[in-house]
């Protein structure tokens, strides 16, 4: 080989190896730029998951800060029934006004005032016990409701708790019973509106001459005395109202009456005994001053029970009249009468309870026609001498044998009695 092609061979390689070093493999720039556009739309699938996050991040916040109703929500709703008969009772707290009780229950201004019967609305008071009519009212029942014995029908019972509001609700615990037994209160609670208006005169008038507003008395036989005749209730801790518990505002109202004995209460009374001062104890009695009279003044009471006609046989129209004066003469002392029926048959028929519920109807005063109500408990409450009520010391009616215990029943019915009498009498009590 001659030496110019040796130079020119080697001129070639070098040429070579310079374009070789000076051109970084163009043909994989492709290949690399390919790769790179395909990878670009990775990005925007990214971006495209946001819109998907962001909804599921949400509903965990609104989760965490919404208030207790979403919860109540997804429970079985509560069932709202019109409410007939009856009352709620809503307690005044501080800074309420009349008008944001009515608001709460969805009943007017007026109706409050004129069902409460009061004077001035804008002078409530906190702790005041403000009575809802409940026929104004949606009552709403709760889907857990209370154990409630066998014999007894609540309407409603209501305990609403505040919600996580910045303005707090008053939490209202209320209840509405219309019926004991299957009996309409109204059956044996006979107190219709010209009663309830001579009802509030009769007070108005032992205001007067200067008798207790919140003191009951009794006068009667055996069946009313003490204890055995609501006494318990003046005793803290020895009774149990179970559902009944909107009568405790009655059992504080007229504290100290449960436990107090009457003068006017004898074993084996007579009603021509009632106005015969030869009956009256003469260590606390004043010369020729009855057992009514006598018991009146040391008690200065405003209300007055009287069970009388077990030992009243064969004479019916002496009955009738020696009733009609004792309760002449307890209207006249301001003292309101509540005649009450009885469950037995003493005289051989009925008719002893028959001049007692018209002679209520005459002098349009309340009758408790306790004959009723004994009706619907075993034996109708009698002891074996088909005289005396069966006996129930236990004072609680979370059990059903107070429901079945002449005692049990009389007493609570009795209380019952009172409660209605007080809402008349004193609608803010």
């Amino acid at each position: 080989m001659s030496r110019t092609w040796r130079y020119t061979l080697i001129v070639l390689g070098l040429l070579t190896l310079l374009l070789l070093l000076t051109d970084p493999q163009p043909a994989q720039s492709p290949t690399i730029a390919v790769s790179l556009d395909e990878a670009t739309p990775a990005a925007p699938a990214d971006s495209a998951l946001l819109p998907t996050l962001a909804p599921s991040i949400t509903p965990l916040q609104v989760e965490a800060t919404a208030p207790p109703a979403t919860v109540v929500a997804q429970a079985e709703p509560p069932t709202a029934i019109p409410a007939s008969g009856g009352i709620l009772i809503h307690t005044v707290e501080s800074g309420e006004t009349l008008f944001r009780i009515a608001q709460i229950y969805g009943v007017s201004t007026e109706s409050l005032v004129s069902f409460n019967n009061l004077a001035d609305p804008s002078q409530i008071f906190a702790g005041q016990a403000i009575s809802i009519p409940v026929s104004d009212v949606n009552a709403v029942i709760p889907t857990s409701t209370p154990i409630v014995p066998a014999a007894v029908q609540v309407v409603a019972q209501v305990n609403t708790q505040p919600p996580l509001t910045t303005t707090p609700i008053p939490t209202v615990i209320a209840m509405a019973v219309t019926e004991f037994n299957s009996l309409p209160l109204d059956a044996f609670i006979v107190m219709p509106p010209d009663v309830q208006q001579r009802v509030r005169e009769i007070y108005a008038l032992g205001q007067e001459k200067g008798n207790k507003p919140n003191v009951f008395t009794k006068v009667g036989d055996s069946i009313i005395e003490h204890p055995h005749f609501m006494g318990r209730f003046d005793e803290d801790g020895a009774y149990n109202l179970g559902a009944y518990g909107y009568l405790q505002s009655a059992i504080n109202y007229f504290h100290g009456s449960f436990g107090t004995p009457s003068l006017a209460v004898r074993r084996g009374l007579h009603s021509w005994a009632l106005m015969n001062p030869a009956w009256a104890d003469k260590s606390a009695c004043q010369p020729n001053e009855n057992i009514i009279a006598c018991e009146f003044r040391h008690s200065q009471a405003s209300i007055v029970f009287v069970k009388m006609g077990s030992n009243d046989v064969g004479q019916p129209d002496a009955f009738d009249e020696n009733m009609r004066e004792m309760v002449e003469f307890s209207i006249n002392s301001g003292v309101i009468p509540v005649l009450e029926t009885k469950a037995d048959r003493h005289e051989g028929s009925d008719i002893n309870n028959t001049i007692i519920r018209q002679i209520t109807v005459d002098y349009h005063i309340p009758l408790w026609d306790f004959d009723m109500v004994a009706q619907t408990i075993p034996g109708k409450g009698l002891e074996v001498d088909g005289v005396h009520l069966t006996t129930y010391y236990a004072y609680d009616y979370t059990s059903a044998t107070a429901f079945q215990r002449g005692h049990g029943v009389h007493n609570l019915t009795g209380l019952m009695v009172l409660d209605r009498i007080m809402r008349i009498i004193a609608p803010s009590s």
